[in-house]
């Protein structure tokens, strides 16, 4: 009759560490202010890699436009 009563309360410890677990990796998975910071820093590369792009153009009007594959949207 005990181990049934026990029983609960190690199935309640279980899913609290199982809970904890998957609190924790969700609170891992958030961004922060440093993703915020990588994420414009990539944007700011595309856009110069565009740039200087353009500029080749302009200097042969037959290469492929950069920007048409990749686009510059972040996703953060």
């Amino acid at each position: 009759m005990t181990q049934t009563a026990n029983h609960p309360a190690q199935e309640q410890g279980r899913l609290r560490r199982a809970l904890g677990a998957i609190w924790a990796f969700v609170q891992a998975m958030e961004s922060t202010g440093f993703d915020h910071t990588l994420c414009r820093i990539e944007r700011l590369e595309r856009d110069v890699r565009g740039l200087k792009e353009e500029l080749r153009r302009g200097q042969n009007p037959t290469a492929v436009d950069a920007n048409s594959q990749g686009g510059n949207k972040c996703l953060c």
